[in-house]
């Protein structure tokens, strides 16, 4: 018994020596490390964002006490706060310290199978681009760290879970499906394959089971943020500025290691970097957060530029203040998170009925079940159906929402400077709604007397050529 103890002590005591070690050996990472990890738990607490609570949301619909879920969302982020939510609000806290910790372990993983110093990777990771988007919304840094794992066993079987992960963090990443070819071997290929979709399969199985159709986030997800997107003529235009932010301090850095010597690791990683901006441009929607994956270029040629450089801890250390001071400096970096209070004040009203809303995500989260607002077409039906439509005037949609002689066509219980509230005469019950969205753009479809498919809608003329053959 004595000797058990003393074994399982000895064992604690060697955990802890090995810890402090790593520390005392990594004293920049472990800075750098804590100082990012404090400012993505500042940033979180200054305000409301929307898509992060939108993965909220899902977490406690999953957990039975939710209202919302949207399967547009990628699943992994809101599966790990549905592992954490025994925590209550701290759940989200938990994540980001999480995702902060798989982004550390990777990114050392990453160093050690690349051959670049662990220090400077992990330093020009943690750049100010990568900072104000690396969970501002919730999925960037999840899904980079899970593409660093990726990178790192590329050419192992056990990839394929990596890369299975990456893209239930992040849909996109099914780009970055053609690296399989570095494996060479078409059995290998194949069994890497299989891992990612047995990575998957449970999301897949849980898709089916409840709209029976196991791709329902993959297809709602390009239907929204392309098909609907080109189809409406709002594609934004690539900018360089965007591509610049990116790379913001590296870029000197970046360009010197473009000259560095030119070996297998260099052009799979100019390659990534590549694909991340080819990705980025062929969007029809951008915004400079969707260039995330560019990170692992920018740290990797820092990294590899200041290999050889006596001056190089300098370096790191400069870099390591400018990016803090540019943050200080920029304080919309940090409280671009938008002010719940007239959300809050919404959801304390003492409503009992089921809500359509633009701002929906807000007041599920807040405690008010929503629905998102009804077009234009459906407003009257939506009212007589025993909806209360609250609709918030700083939001830019509905396009009615600002068509006063239209709004006073219909029932209003309420209006200020800062939002309206409609309601007709009936009163729908507050109940649980797994929001579809091709379900609702067929719908309003259906509301104009328009026979197009649900395929249609998410593919377009794709759709539409095959369905000529």
């Amino acid at each position: 018994m004595v000797s058990l103890l003393k074994d399982k002590f000895g064992g604690i005591l060697r955990e802890i020596n090995r810890f402090t070690g790593f520390i005392r050996q990594n004293k920049l990472i472990c800075a750098v490390f804590l100082f990012s990890l404090s400012f993505f738990i500042y940033q979180h607490s200054t305000g409301f964002s929307w898509d992060f609570s939108a993965y909220v949301l899902n977490a406690r619909y999953l957990l039975g006490e939710g209202f919302n879920f949207e399967w547009i969302r990628q699943p992994l982020p809101s599966l790990i706060i549905l592992a954490f939510s025994f925590l209550g609000l701290a759940s989200e806290y938990v994540y980001i310290i999480f995702v902060s910790l798989l982004h550390l372990y990777s990114s050392l993983k990453f160093s050690e199978k690349f051959d670049v110093d662990r220090t400077a990777f992990y330093v020009f990771s943690m750049n100010v681009f990568a900072l104000i988007f690396a969970l501002k919304v919730g999925s960037e840094l999840l899904s980079l760290a899970l593409l660093q794992l990726f990178l790192a066993h590329i050419y192992e079987k056990r990839s394929g879970i990596y890369y299975g992960l990456s893209v239930l963090a992040r849909y996109t990443n099914i780009n970055f499906i053609i690296l399989f070819l570095l494996q060479k071997k078409a059995g290998k290929i194949v069994f890497s394959l299989l891992l990612a979709l047995l990575a998957a399969m449970p999301w897949l199985i849980f898709s089916y089971a409840n709209t029976g159709n196991p791709f329902i986030g993959f297809i709602d997800s390009y239907a929204l943020n392309v098909n609907m997107r080109n189809r409406d003529g709002v594609a934004s235009p690539f900018l360089a500025t965007d591509l610049l932010f990116a790379f913001n301090f590296t870029l000197p850095l970046f360009l010197i290691g473009l000259s560095s010597r030119r070996n297998k690791n260099y052009y799979l990683i100019l390659f990534v970097a590549a694909l991340s901006v080819v990705s980025f441009a062929t969007i029809p929607m951008k915004e400079a957060r969707y260039l995330f994956p560019i990170t692992i270029g920018a740290a990797y040629f820092s990294a590899i530029s200041v290999k050889d450089y006596e001056y190089k801890k300098t370096l790191l250390y400069a870099f390591v203040l400018l990016t803090a001071l540019s943050l200080l400096l920029m304080p919309s970096a940090i409280r671009e998170q938008e002010n719940p209070q007239l959300y809050t004040e919404l959801a304390g009203k003492n409503i009992t009925c089921m809500a359509k809303s633009n701002a929906w995500v807000p007041l599920n989260y807040y405690g008010l079940p929503s629905e998102p607002y009804p077009e234009k077409e459906q407003l009257e039906a939506s009212l007589n159906s025993g909806y209360v439509v609250i609709l918030v005037k700083g939001i830019s949609s509905p396009d009615y929402l600002h068509n006063e002689p239209f709004l006073r066509q219909h029932p209003i219980m309420e209006e200020t400077k800062d939002y309206i509230i409609l309601q007709g005469e009936g009163c729908r019950p507050q109940q649980k709604s797994g929001l579809i969205f091709l379900d609702r753009v067929a719908d309003y479809y259906e509301t104009l007397d328009r026979n197009v498919t649900k395929c249609e809608i998410a593919f377009g003329n794709i759709c539409r050529y095959f369905h000529a053959m």
